[in-house]
């Protein structure tokens, strides 16, 4: 996993939490980089879910709200040093649909060995959009967290749902983003 997902989850830690708690996390797991990272290095996701695990026991958290939570800061740092994703989609429903097809095509060229989660348009009218989220990590409440942060990033206000499905190729979360009415 990509070292700026390690890198920005610490940071809002310590904005949420505190430094003494990222400090207690860090000692908490037994981490292979002692909790050292860099926004370009790449890392195990074992580290992140024994982060997250660590927090979760520590304040008592509910994994999917830190998750959720830590998504809307993930978009406000993907906005500010990814702008011209944001710019030229010009909307959320355009921005969910380059994900995978754009965004991860770009992301592969930099980074040929980052594991992606696969997004994948499984239906859209001009008020509903159905997204599948595949993912072996279990993080579709990052996710979730992205598309809410990215819904206010352009002021259409949406409601959210997810359900678990299964086909063929596995188990997946389909997000239903539907429009609020203004």
């Amino acid at each position: 996993m990509k070292g700026l997902v390690f890198t920005e989850f610490l940071e809002f830690v310590e904005t949420q939490m505190g430094a003494d708690m990222v400090d207690a996390i860090i000692d908490d797991c037994e981490l292979s980089t002692g909790g050292a990272y860099t926004a370009v290095g790449t890392y195990p996701f074992s580290e992140l879910r024994d982060l997250l695990l660590a927090v979760v026991t520590r304040s008592g958290a509910e994994p999917g709200d830190l998750l959720r939570a830590f998504g809307h800061k993930l978009c406000s740092t993907f906005a500010s040093g990814y702008g011209q994703y944001f710019d030229s989609a010009g909307s959320l429903f355009q921005l969910l649909a380059s994900i995978d097809d754009h965004i991860h095509v770009e992301v592969r060229k930099l980074y040929p060995d980052a594991e992606l989660p696969s997004m994948r348009i499984a239906g859209r009218s001009p008020d509903q959009m159905l997204l599948d989220y595949r993912s072996e990590r279990g993080l579709e409440a990052l996710a979730e967290g992205l598309i809410e942060a990215t819904s206010n990033y352009y002021r259409e206000p949406v409601t959210v749902s997810t359900t678990q499905m299964s086909d063929a190729d596995g188990e997946f979360v389909r997000f239903t983003i539907d429009r609020k009415a203004a």
